[in-house]
């Protein structure tokens, strides 16, 4: 293999470092040494729960808030979550975050260690001056910490710091100690190495090494010392006085010896007869052994085994900032002869690494032995370029002598991880075998947004698909992004007007009140120039986050999980797992490789699916997926823009023609033979001749490489649930490979599409390939990545559903301190799917970054888009999920994924009901109608679960349009839109009268018939009312109905509203509606409040020719204005209510003018008229037997506190006219101020002094003036009855015609 092209065989997944949730951050100020007993006394706030990190204004502050100094992933022994723990220095040294990575947990425990410790220091971290230890049996951890003020700090901490906010509330000082040693006064220290909780080694600038030990139940307040020095007394001297001269370095604000430790490790727990070894990398390029148990120097060489002069020291130091040089190997592979290994690196020259020996030395207790004394072994750079090595790794395997060397290579913000296995003992053969590399991640390599001028799409909707990408930037980084933007474009802001939008919204604000749109020459609105001007300044900005997400990438650590065997990469703001390649990956990144040295392919592992091919067939597959890469690259933007266009109408639009003919037309629409150019054809044919021809571009080669693509599904479950932090990593690898997977879906169906509509029919080429079922399959597949592909990239705010207790709950105020909702942002693809998915991570002999890279592929075929069944069952179970949780917004954005099934009608019909637009929903609705009212509809209402369709809606489909139709009515009544529910009512009625008639649909007619009757009285159509009520066969609702309908009808101050009532026929409910409103009058307390029941019941009567009844409303209404008559406003109403009752009577024969007054009051009040008595069953004389149903009272009877018998009597119209007579005399003599103190007849006076002013300030209603007294309520009847005459040949009295 040539230099600089190694075999990629693994894959970084990159994941950011946001907050798991908002306000998820505990900060935490640490008391300096000393300052205790100052706490004490004066109280201070320490801790502070639930933050949220300031956005930083610039690249200098957000630097200092988001981007590590110093950062690494800590494993614990404990193998209990958490165990793995991402601590960062940050804030210029001063703080330290600390936060859990764990991938999975136990499913037997609830809570998530989700939560963030942000911990201040008063003085900053020294470099090198973190470190963590832990015991197996323990559950705290410490955290010893080594600031520039000398000060170390001993932090204890517990698991539930990292699940419970409550759990730091206790007093800072009991977990957090600060020592300050005294010999620090004069010395330096340099480097702090743990062995465990209780033993602390710490190098000194003058070359010395200092160890602290305590007792294992110390807290850390006191350490016991113990100085090594190399030199003696002279050594102990150089520290007294800090001279400079040609033996130091300057190192930070220190003068360091060039003997002073850069780079420490211990030996081997119970190695060389239970004595503790720590061996050193000092300035001065040498390596010394240090018996700890005795102090002296036991062995002492070069890094390269060399012989340096003295002089010469100075000349080959090192950078004293080298931490990663040494690593032990506790393994013996020549019997007692060796205890164990030590590997050292030189990073002088190109770097170099050497192999020791540790045994038994002749002078010493120990020695080291050069393995291979002529080897030079330096490891290959990624490039030509200059790499320098930032950390290398030595892991051991299942079989004894085999390791694997990793090595992290720098070039400032770029990183590449390589490794190489070899057997120690032939390592010097091993050596120059090919290395393995890690592939980058695609997303990176994605194409930015570019808007052809064919297209009439907005670039900025194009833009914030890109920019926005889940996971691809942080939120900090694109805040600071916007706040450069808009102070290089001097765009301010308020503050309210950023208040509750998110950043999204924030950056399409600022970048499109960048553009204007103008004019163009012919004087009409330049939308061309607009579009430009707008990608313009979408790339100004893209610009800016790329300078500000480039400084994010640097890598500063590699962290090896030997337990779980997986490999992370630690940046300055992030993090990156190291999984497996798939097939498809490792044809893609190393199609080149295999197509130039086809012996690569034997690097392939034995487990993966590529194995079964012959390494030719491998070539063929990597080589058909190169040329195919190739030729997309040459694409024009018009047409790629060209063929998304026909593409899409392919996937998702019914095809009408013949497959052959379908290709022929994409050929022809998109217009390749314009646009590939012959040296385009040209490459292309040299890139398949190198696969064999076109011979070789085959079904079977095709196939194969889709073959890679497929997924497999996750058999069995276990036990163990992702956390957030492996929910994140299993999304983000998924998005990888859906883009990877998309891309060469495209490349593939491109390139099918062009060689078979160029193949010579008279000479084909293409003999051995099934071009209609190729196109067929590779259209199916992109339909699945095209959902998938939406669902990788859109995000949505998740509420959190109770993961943890103080993070899941909006009641645990103990963190949230504001009202606002709990959320967070994720993709569609963490949830609903990735959250409900367990993974398989119990197997044995395999490594968590195979374990990955499967439970990926495991996710993608459990959504289950693959097959035609399953992609309707889960887009439409999407869709139903998308409306439970009111992100309209996104299902609208989802409805072109929508197949074309009843089921998908019925759910579109939902989304438009949510949205309001009811004229859509009704036509999705009628679509899916028949078949989910039959055999249909059981396919998804039995497994409905979630909140659109329960459990109890199950049985309004598979049973019938009836029960449908019912179904779609509730829901329409949920949404109050009362047309559309008489609409289906009628038609559910339609289907019910074409239906059996058995007790179901009778049940179910009732319903429909109840819902078309509510909803007409609320849409005021009451003749649909009226219908709906005489189709009743249950008499009590059809009584209650009716009372609805009469009580809505009157209750308006509309006129039109008692016209219709009148109007109304109401056949045989006559009666019932005469004794409604009689009641009404009864129970009226005032003349004067609404609606006007006297009235409304007096032209009832009168236009239904019931004139007798029709006084009877009138004498009750004037024995109540007769209570009132002392008012000068009632006097007018007096006098025309007695004209309309004489006229009234005098409209029927002289011998029926008269009407049956008083009766039991407070029983009944108002009677039915002697029409009405005879369809109740009541005597036909008209005289009621019921208490109910009694006649007019003569003395204006109403509602009374108790029930009184009075007695009933005759009034004929003469006694009426009497009674006016005397009444227009009394209005005279008060009109000429004549007031006639006679006394009133007994029971009149009686009847004043029991009932009082019962009625208030009663006027009564006035007639209309000008108009004939019986026409007093004639308004209502629409002019009816203004040509009535009296039976008989009776004249009218007074009435004017």
């Amino acid at each position: 293999m040539a230099k600089g092209q190694p075999f990629f065989s693994s894959k970084e997944t990159r994941l950011n470092l946001e907050p798991s949730f908002p306000r998820s951050t505990i900060a935490i100020r640490l008391p300096a040494n000393g300052a205790a007993n100052h706490s004490a006394r004066t109280p201070q706030r320490r801790i502070l729960h639930g933050i949220d990190l300031p956005t930083a204004d610039d690249e200098s502050s957000f630097a200092k808030r988001n981007l590590a100094s110093a950062s690494s992933i800590y494993f614990r022994q404990n193998k209990k979550h958490p165990r793995s723990f991402l601590w960062r220095v940050l804030d210029d040294g001063k703080v330290l975050s600390i936060q859990s990575v764990d991938l999975s947990k136990s499913s037997d425990q609830e809570r998530d260690a989700a939560l963030t410790l942000r911990l201040t220091f008063s003085s900053p971290i020294r470099p090198g001056g973190v470190c963590f230890a832990d015991s197996a049996d323990r559950e705290p951890f410490s955290v010893f910490v080594l600031t520039a003020s000398n000060d170390l700090y001993t932090l204890t901490l517990r698991p539930d710091f990292f699940r419970k906010s409550s759990a730091t509330e206790n007093n800072v000082e009991d977990w957090c100690k600060t020592y300050l040693s005294t010999s620090f006064s004069f010395r330096h220290p340099h480097r702090l190495l743990v062995k465990d909780p209780s033993t602390l080694l710490i190098s000194i600038h003058d070359g010395g090494l200092l160890r602290l030990t305590r007792a294992p139940d110390d807290d850390g307040s006191s350490w016991t010392e113990t100085f090594f020095s190399e030199g003696g007394w002279s050594s102990s001297f150089r520290s007294l006085i800090p001279w400079q001269g040609n033996q130091t370095v300057r190192y930070g604000n220190a003068n360091l010896h060039l003997t002073t430790a850069t780079s420490l490790v211990f030996s081997p727990p119970g190695s060389h007869n239970a004595q503790d070894h720590v061996f050193t990398a000092s300035i001065n390029h040498m390596i010394k052994g240090w018996n700890l148990s005795t102090g002296k120097i036991c062995a002492n060489k070069d890094l390269l085994g060399q012989e340096r002069q003295p002089h010469d020291m100075l000349k080959y130091s090192i950078d004293p900032g080298q931490t990663n040089l040494l690593k032990v190997i506790n393994q013996q592979l020549r019997g007692n002869r060796d205890h164990y290994y030590l590997v050292s690196y030189s990073p002088l020259g190109s770097g170099q690494f050497k192999f020791w020996a540790v045994g038994d030395g002749l002078q010493s207790d120990l020695d080291l032995q050069d393995l291979f004394p002529d080897k030079v072994f330096e490891p290959p750079a990624p490039s030509s370029e200059i790499w320098s090595m930032a950390q290398f790794e030595i892991v051991t395997t299942a079989e004894p002598g085999i390791l694997t060397i990793k090595i992290l290579w720098k070039n400032n913000t770029v990183y590449r991880l390589h490794s190489l296995e070899f057997d120690l003992m032939r390592v010097s053969e091993d050596w120059f075998n090919p290395w393995v590399a890690t592939a980058t991640e695609t997303l990176r390599d994605e194409v930015l947004p570019h808007v052809s001028s064919a297209e009439a799409e907005d670039p900025t909707d194009k833009w914030c698909d890109y920019m926005f990408y889940p996971g691809r930037y942080t939120e900090a980084t694109l805040a600071t992004s916007l706040s450069i933007y808009e102070q290089n474009l001097n765009i301010s802001r308020d503050s309210s007007s950023k208040r509750n939008k998110s950043i999204k919204e924030l950056v399409c604000m600022s970048v499109g009140s960048s553009v204007s749109l103008g004019k163009s020459m012919e004087g009409g609105m330049d939308y061309h120039r607009y579009q430009v001007d707008t990608e313009h300044q979408w790339r100004r900005f893209y610009r800016i986050v790329t300078e500000i997400d480039k400084q994010r990438g640097e890598a500063t650590a590699l962290a090896i999980d030997e337990a779980l065997d997986l490999s992370w990469i630690v940046a300055v703001d992030g993090i990156a797992a190291i999984r497996d390649c798939n097939e498809t990956e490792i044809l893609w990144h190393n199609r080149s490789n295999l197509i130039s040295s086809p012996d690569v392919a034997s690097h392939i592992n034995t487990d993966s699916t590529l194995a079964q091919y012959q390494p030719d067939a491998v070539l063929k597959m990597a080589g058909l997926i190169q040329a195919a890469a190739d030729f997309r690259t040459c694409f024009s933007d018009d047409l790629v823009h060209s063929c998304n266009s026909i593409l899409q109408s392919e996937i998702w639009q019914d095809p009408s023609q013949t497959v052959p003919v379908r290709i022929r037309m994409f050929y022809e629409r998109c217009d390749f033979a314009a646009h590939i150019t012959d040296d385009d054809f040209d490459q292309l044919m040299t890139s398949i001749d190198k696969i064999g021809g076109q011979k070789a571009l085959n079904t079977f080669l095709i196939e194969s490489v889709v073959a890679t693509i497929a997924q497999e599904k996750q058999l069995t479950a276990s036990d163990v649930t992702l956390t957030i932090f492996g929910e994140r990593a299993i999304v983000k690898g998924a998005q990888e490979i859906i883009c990877l997977n998309s891309s060469i879906l495209y490349n593939l169906l491109m390139l099918v599409v062009f060689m078979i509509s160029e193949d010579d029919p008279d000479d084909r080429q293409l003999t051995g390939l099934d071009g209609s079922l190729v196109y067929v399959e590779l259209l199916h597949l992109l339909k699945e990545y095209s959902v998938l592909q939406w669902l990788g990239k859109t995000a949505c705010s998740e509420p959190q559903d109770g993961q943890t207790e103080d993070l899941g709950k909006a009641k645990s105020a103990d963190i949230f301190r504001s009202n606002a909702p709990v959320t967070r942002s994720s993709s569609l693809l963490q949830y609903p799917w990735v959250r409900n998915w367990n993974p398989q991570w119990v197997q044995p002999r395999r490594s968590m970054a195979m374990l990955l890279t499967q439970s990926i592929k495991h996710v993608l075929a459990d959504i289950g888009l693959s097959q035609s069944d399953n992609y309707n069952q889960q887009v439409m179970w999407l869709q139903r999920t998308l409306l439970r949780r009111g992100q309209l917004e996104l299902a609208a954005s989802f409805l072109r994924y929508q197949p074309n099934t009843a089921w998908s009608a019925y759910f579109k019909g939902r989304f438009y009901l949510a949205t309001r637009d009811f004229v859509s929903a009704g036509f999705h609705f009628k679509k899916a109608s028949f078949n989910l009212a039959n055999r249909e509809g059981a396919l998804l209402a039995v497994n409905g679960t979630d909140d659109i369709l329960n459990s109890t809606d199950g049985e309004f489909f598979d049973a019938g349009l009836p029960k449908y139709y019912s179904h779609i009515v509730a829901l329409y009544e949920k949404e109050g839109a009362f047309s559309h529910v008489a609409d289906f009512a009628r038609i559910g009625l339609q289907s019910v009268f074409s239906s059996a008639q058995d007790d179901s649909n009778k049940s179910v007619r009732t319903e429909l018939l109840n819902r078309l009757f509510i909803a007409s009285i609320n849409t005021c159509c009451f003749d649909s009312a009226y219908s709906a009520l005489l189709q009743y066969t249950d008499k009590t609702l059809q009584r209650s109905a009716l009372t609805h309908l009469v009580s809505k009808l009157c209750s308006s101050s509309n006129p039109n509203f008692h016209e219709h009532l009148l109007r109304l026929p109401f056949l045989h409910l006559q009666p019932e509606v005469d004794a409604l409103l009689a009641h009404k009058c009864h129970t009226t307390l005032s003349l004067h409040s609404s609606p006007p029941y006297h009235q409304i019941l007096y032209a009832w009567r009168l236009q239904r020719g019931d004139y007798r009844g029709a006084a009877e409303v009138l004498h009750d209404r004037l024995q109540r204005l007769k209570l009132v008559h002392d008012s000068r406003d009632g006097l007018g109403a007096l006098t025309q209510t007695y004209l309309a009752l004489i006229n009234t009577l005098a409209v029927v024969g002289e011998n029926e003018a008269w009407i049956l007054a008083g009766g039991e009051e407070g029983g009944g009040g108002l009677g039915f008229s002697a029409s009405s008595s005879k369809s109740l069953g009541q005597p036909s004389n008209g005289v009621s037997t019921k208490p109910g149903s009694s006649l007019l009272s003569s003395k204006g009877s109403g509602p009374g506190p108790a029930s009184t018998t009075r007695k009933r009597r005759i009034v004929t119209i003469n006694e009426i006219r009497k009674e006016y007579q005397a009444e227009l005399d009394r209005v005279a003599m008060i009109e000429n101020d004549r007031y006639a103190f006679t006394a009133m007849v007994d029971d009149e006076e009686e009847e004043r002094e029991r009932n009082g002013d019962i009625f208030g300030q009663a006027a009564g209603a006035d007639a209309p003036k000008g108009k004939n007294a019986i026409g007093w309520g004639q308004d209502l009847i629409m002019g009816e009855a203004s040509g009535v005459g009296a039976p008989g040949g009776g004249e009218v009295d007074g009435l004017v015609l």
